[in-house]
């Protein structure tokens, strides 16, 4: 269910929405183009949450996502916004450290794979964790292959994902079938010159001055939107609603940090969109994007790291592992960076969608999806289906 929890009163023309981070901003985009007066209320300083951009003398870099894996939908959308879109590079090589940068499987473990394609899956009936689901097909490549993947995008390995989480849709069948399902619109990654802060910014554009920044406390209102991880909706609701707050409370987050590192360029970075780290390599990050080659006027490369004490030690330890030099590292950290998509955030998504809140909703990236593609995708889909009339 990748969508808002809750819904409007039609009646009332006002909406309220706590959180000016990128589910709050699109949210507010979309239901103001949909004819409600947006009221946007946000607790700190700034708006865009973990979306910042930072220009300095070697390029831009980001703190958190450094891009948007937009659909042609999307990128329409986007023209429409008047941004000017900028594609990564194409044809860049995804590599996994094992010692050496490789690539994820080599052609001999490609053939080994093809005849397990044919397998069942297990069945979905009761909640498998991905690296149950998997290993039938991956074995030993679980490790190796299939969580150094996952924890590049949820920041936690194959293990503490839950398949009804990340695809609650997903039917059993042969894996072929499985990956035939998994198999999504066609997408590509694209940023902006100036970095995502261009998005963000142009998305206020419209509603600037409706905005209200450094809000120590939220009231709640008729129609209000609650755009926070979960836990801080939980304690908004709390008071009034204290079985949501429970339900909200129960889903768990994933502490990270990105590292920033103006390492000079080596030759394994060319033509290559980053490096993936299994844990049985030595390597305490999870992983690194290769910044400068992304996307053109981008300086450094950053790393992922699933700790958000001493993550500075740990990229240096790391960047000395890999005989890279160590040059300027910027530390950004989240205690809540992402919520774990495990089978606690799949009861507790469905118990609330149960719940048929009116004059409520709850949204971000805990209820929508991870990634920003879904979260537009599901702002505008409640959007249309809450017009309201001229």
């Amino acid at each position: 269910m990748k969508k808002p929890i809750g819904s409007l009163d039609p009646a009332l023309p006002d909406v309220h929405i706590w959180g000016a981070g990128v589910s709050g901003l699109l949210m507010a985009h979309f239901l103001r183009s949909a004819g409600w007066n947006v009221h946007l209320y946000e607790k700190t300083s700034r708006i865009g949450g973990k979306i910042r951009s930072h220009k300095i003398e070697e390029g831009v870099y980001e703190e958190g996502p450094n891009a948007l894996y937009a659909t042609r939908e999307v990128e329409e959308w986007l023209k429409e916004l008047s941004l000017e879109i900028l594609p990564a590079t194409t044809k860049l090589k995804r590599r996994i450290w094992r010692g050496r940068a490789q690539a994820p499987l080599t052609p001999g473990e490609v053939l080994a794979l093809v005849p397990r394609l044919f397998k069942r899956s297990p069945s979905l009936e009761t909640d498998k964790s991905l690296a149950d689901f998997f290993r039938p097909l991956l074995q030993e490549k679980i490790e190796t292959l299939l969580t150094p993947a996952l924890q590049g995008i949820y920041g936690v390995s194959a293990d503490q994902l839950s398949v009804k989480s990340i695809w609650p849709q997903l039917k059993a069948g042969s894996y072929l079938s499985v990956i035939r399902q998994l198999k999504g619109p066609k997408a590509r990654s694209v940023s902006f010159k100036l970095g995502m802060q261009e998005f963000i910014d142009r998305l206020a554009q419209d509603f600037k001055d409706q905005i209200q920044l450094n809000c120590s406390e939220f009231v709640l209102r008729p129609n209000t939107i609650l755009c926070t991880n979960a836990h801080e909706a939980s304690e908004v609701l709390r008071p009034t609603h204290p079985r949501l707050a429970q339900l909200l409370h129960g889903i768990h987050y994933q502490k990270l940090s990105s590292v920033m590192s103006l390492t000079p360029p080596v030759p394994e970075m060319q033509q290559t969109f980053g490096f993936l780290f299994p844990r049985t390599q030595g390597i305490q990050s999870l992983g690194v994007l290769f910044n400068r080659e992304i996307f053109p006027g981008r300086c450094g490369v950053t790393f992922i790291v699933g700790e958000n004490q001493g993550a500075d030690s740990i990229v240096h330890d790391d960047l000395n592992k890999l005989r890279w030099s160590t040059s300027d590292l910027r530390v950004h950290s989240w205690e809540k960076a992402l919520p774990i998509y495990n089978s606690s955030r799949a009861q507790a998504i469905e118990q609330l969608h149960a719940e048929k809140i009116s004059g409520l909703t709850l949204f971000g990236n805990y209820v929508a999806g991870i990634s920003l593609r879904d979260m537009i995708t599901a702002a505008r889909n409640f959007s249309q289906n809450h017009k309201r009339s001229p």
